[in-house]
């Protein structure tokens, strides 16, 4: 099955879907996410000619994750998860230099395949590797807050202590 991932922060401004694009977005996937729509429904396309044909649930599912992404502002890729990824296709995707990603596949952070002298990761790993970085960073920022709070740092009209 092909893997969907985000390319930007709903944060940055540029390269994010414009904004009458989102609302659009939205309303597909709010199609997609209703009740009526679960598994096993039956999705049909209808093009203005009288075309018609049914969306397989795999499909509709790309659809939905894809229009749900555009809403919130994301850049969407999609590619099949069988392609490999080059280190500067791996360290676009995480945001980080190729030169730094390379340096998690040597550490072992990430796996990677050699073909000839060219390393090569899946789409799957490296969105792995990435949702487990981001959830740490969630983790960390938490506890940061905590520690913040507890220290009296967000009182209004007080100094820390």
């Amino acid at each position: 099955m092909p893997a969907l991932s985000r390319t930007s922060s709903p944060k940055t401004p540029s390269g994010g879907a414009p904004v009458g694009d989102r609302s659009a977005a939205a309303r597909v996937a709010d199609l997609f996410t209703r009740p009526g729509s679960r598994r096993g429904s039956h999705y049909q396309l209808h093009v203005d000619d009288g075309r018609q044909a049914p969306v397989p649930d795999a499909l509709a599912d790309i659809v939905r994750q894809a229009a749900q992404m555009l809403a919130e502002g994301h850049r969407v890729a999609l590619m099949s998860e069988e392609q490999l990824l080059t280190t500067q296709e791996a360290a676009d995707l995480l945001n980080v230099s190729r030169q730094y990603f390379v340096r998690l596949v040597d550490r072992g952070d990430l796996a990677a395949v050699k073909i000839g002298r060219h390393r090569r990761m899946r789409p799957t790993d490296v969105a792995a590797y990435k949702a487990k970085r981001d959830a740490g960073r969630s983790a960390d920022l938490d506890r940061l807050v905590a520690l913040s709070e507890a220290a009296g740092g967000y009182d209004l009209g007080s100094t820390p202590r």
